[in-house]
């Protein structure tokens, strides 16, 4: 239906307008409009729900990225760990390893393992 046409676009446009902002150093306007791009995933409706997952995902991973980019360390870990969890709950929906979870978890193995932690990097990949 219309709403959604509406709710997937919104969040497209404000996930590429974070990564413009992103790119143009400008860390607080590329959370802002993440944040909204996350905030809108939960008007999908229910026959979005691969769509809603697979946006959740991407939405939470370049968040996480802007805050691992502007040294917000626990921020992009909590965010990153949020990240896990939606494609877990996908991998669980489908029976099967979701790339949101592999996604997810790459991430998570390449932030601890750049910030010095090996064993949490360990750990994550092991899962």
């Amino acid at each position: 239906g219309e709403t959604h046409g509406l709710a997937s676009i919104e969040c497209l446009a404000c996930r590429g307008l974070g990564e413009v902002a992103k790119q143009e150093r400008d860390i607080d306007e590329a959370e802002d409009f993440l944040k909204r791009a996350f905030q809108v995933t939960s008007s999908f409706t229910e026959d979005e729900l691969e769509l809603k997952e697979e946006m959740e995902s991407k939405v939470l991973l370049d968040l996480a990225r802007v805050f691992a980019d502007s040294k917000q360390n626990n921020a992009a870990e909590k965010i990153a760990l949020q990240a896990i969890e939606v494609g877990k709950a996908k991998s669980q929906r489908i029976g099967a390893s979701s790339q949101e979870e592999l996604q997810a978890l790459n991430f998570a193995g390449s932030f601890y393992a750049r910030n010095g932690q090996p064993l949490k990097a360990a750990n994550i990949m092991k899962r």
